[in-house]
């Protein structure tokens, strides 16, 4: 018999909420996906590394700390007595029971009994008052899929209801919470972007689908790398310092789930090419929601770009168990006083928010000010970043 437990899928992972792939009872085989597992990072599934009939300890959408033990694998032709091993369960462990590797994603599919769906198409269907039953997959081998639950949906008359949170959203809606009891304050600056402006349409032609988003990630990782007193974040539990090791950082992405923040490692040692390939990548698998628990680490620091929405300012709430967190708005072109002349000019908001506790105001606003100071100079600063 094989203990079936909740992997740690991130260094701030305390729980997670369990969506099972396959029935109570039902059969797996080694090397299938077993459950998926939803954090307020991502949601991973997680592979049987048994074959053999499934025992649940924790029902489908309920939640589980890390290492506790969910339910058991077990020969077709072993008695099990779940009752019995609840008991064993609580008492006191003198080695793991782990016996689940770490999670990685394969092609989706299920053993379930069954109309055959994923756990989030199954919470699709339910959102939408979609009897799966009714249904006829049009995915591999029958699988049932969004597009089909939406489809059937479309077909009937929709009534307001309430859904509760669950996944990311209800992750999303708890780290929220636990970020407005950070001490944080913000400083906002205006930026001159005609310089910013000409490098973008400059590139663009030699890199394809260049985005502002990628020359932000730059200059900031780069700027960040030049001031390693502003590399740290807070550790609560022992109340210290804890410096990050390299400048990787995390790029708020929305996706139909909820807001995500995979991280980009290595920021100042790539090139704008470069950097602009892993982005978009990423942003890609996070859309896709193929993310991996090594994609969605904390980094450095956290920035966020709102301004291809038309939002011209805003005020980020901190990433618990970061340090600062940076908004950019969007480009405008605006009426400026320079050498006693009025002109034109593009220039953007950038919000700059951080830790009061790692933090004080004189030390942010030199930070401020040099990212500001390096997109404004972008050129030089380009140049410089690249020698």
């Amino acid at each position: 018999m094989h203990h079936v437990v909740l992997p740690r899928l991130n260094m701030t992972m305390e729980n997670g909420t369990i969506f099972w792939v396959v029935e109570n009872g039902g059969y797996v085989n080694e090397g299938d996906v077993l459950f998926e597992v939803e954090t307020d990072k991502a949601s991973i599934e997680v592979q049987a590394t048994a074959s053999g009939k499934v025992y649940r300890l924790v029902q489908d959408g309920e939640e589980a700390k890390v290492n506790q033990v969910i339910g058991v694998i077990a020969d077709p032709n072993e008695m099990v007595n779940l009752d019995e091993i609840k008991q064993q369960l609580e008492k006191p462990q003198t080695e793991s029971v782990a016996t689940v590797d770490t999670p990685i994603r394969k092609e989706e599919k299920t053993n379930s009994v069954g109309p055959k769906a994923l756990p989030r198409v199954r919470r699709f269907a339910e959102q939408l008052n979609v009897d799966l039953n009714s249904l006829e997959g049009t995915g591999p081998n029958g699988t049932i899929t969004e597009e089909d639950v939406r489809r059937a949906a479309d077909s009937t008359k929709l009534v307001m209801k309430t859904v509760k949170l669950t996944g990311i959203r209800r992750d999303m809606a708890r780290n929220i919470t636990r970020s407005t009891s950070i001490p944080q304050f913000s400083q906002t600056v205006e930026v001159d972007a005609t310089q910013l402006v000409d490098f973008y349409h400059s590139k663009k032609h030699s890199i394809p689908f260049l985005t502002y988003t990628d020359i932000f990630m730059k200059t900031i990782g780069d700027v960040l790398n030049r001031l390693p007193e502003m590399n740290v974040r807070f550790d609560e539990d022992h109340e210290q310092l804890i410096y990050h090791q390299g400048v990787h950082i995390n790029l708020a992405v929305s996706t139909s789930e909820g807001l995500v923040v995979p991280l980009v490692r290595e920021v100042p040692k790539e090139s704008l090419e470069n950097l602009h390939q892993k982005i978009r990548d990423i942003i890609q698998r996070a859309k896709e929601k193929k993310l991996t628990p090594f994609d969605v680490e904390l980094g450095s620091l956290t920035f966020s770009n709102l301004g291809m929405y038309g939002i011209d300012s805003g005020v980020p709430l901190l990433n618990p168990g970061q340090s600062i967190i940076i908004f950019a708005g969007s480009i405008k072109e605006t009426l400026t006083l320079q050498d006693q002349h009025v002109t034109m000019r593009p220039v953007l908001n950038m919000t700059f928010v951080y830790d009061h506790r790692v933090f004080d105001g004189v030390q942010a606003a030199r930070f401020t000010q040099e990212v500001r100071k390096a997109i404004e100079n972008i050129r030089g600063h380009s140049n410089a970043s690249s020698r």
